[in-house]
């Protein structure tokens, strides 16, 4: 046994010379702090949070729910959803009131008309602001005026402005409300008209990438095997 080899394990490089890595030690108690005042710092992240057990997951998803800045952008996040969802809802309750005053029912009745009888999200935040004017917490105006700032609708605001004016100064409201609806569909119908127009161009790098090689791997592939075995 006088006869010996020595092993020696090489230590090999586990990052590329592009990685910078940098490691912070703390206790388990502090590590949301560390990583908030990281994401705080870091101006552009992109980054995987591993943990050891899936209660360790949640408990940490809930923490970063409840965390500010993530908390924040998740509220606006929901805001614009939610803003979308009623902006889709619009033109049929502008219809809806506007048949209602047509019919020479009151404001509040026509906007009844479609409050109750719609489960959108429109209908609800709209059933909340007529709830306020009606309990006297603030006048119409200011309710309209209120949800459309919330949600931060254009059109909101511009049915809320006319509403006003109507109420205020005696403008006819029933017509003005069938030109924002018209106008409303046709800013829709356009839109979807230049997303069908974009279909095609988001087409291109697919069939690029799959379907032309694929064609010229069955025209050219037959011509190559040919000549493959006439050269042999």
């Amino acid at each position: 046994m006088r006869s010996y080899e020595t092993v020696r394990a090489e230590s090999a490089q586990l990052n590329t010379e592009l990685t910078e890595q940098i490691y912070f030690e703390v206790r388990r108690e502090d590590k949301f702090e560390a990583l908030s005042r990281i994401i705080d710092v870091e101006q552009d992240l992109y980054a995987l949070v591993f943990c050891r057990t899936r209660n360790d997951v949640d408990e940490l998803v809930e923490k970063l729910k409840r965390w500010g800045p993530l908390a924040a952008w998740e509220a606006e996040r929901a805001r614009r959803q939610d803003a979308q969802i009623c902006l889709e809802a619009m033109p049929e309750f502008l219809d809806i009131v506007s048949l209602g005053l047509w019919a020479g029912l009151p404001f509040d009745a026509s906007l009844d008309l479609y409050v109750s009888r719609s489960h959108t999200l429109l209908a609800k935040r709209l059933d909340q602001a007529r709830l306020a004017w009606s309990l006297g917490i603030c006048s119409r105006a200011e309710a309209l005026e209120a949800l459309a700032e919330n949600l931060d609708l254009a059109a909101l605001r511009r049915f809320a402005d006319a509403v006003s004016e109507s109420l205020e100064f005696g403008v006819p409201l029933a017509a003005t409300l069938e030109r924002q609806s018209a106008a409303m569909r046709r800013d829709q119908r356009l839109q979807v008209e230049e997303e069908i127009e974009r279909v095609p161009v988001k087409l291109l790098l697919p069939m690029g990438a799959l379907v032309v090689p694929a064609l010229l791997l069955a025209i050219l592939g037959p011509l190559l095997a040919a000549a493959f075995l006439t050269m042999g």
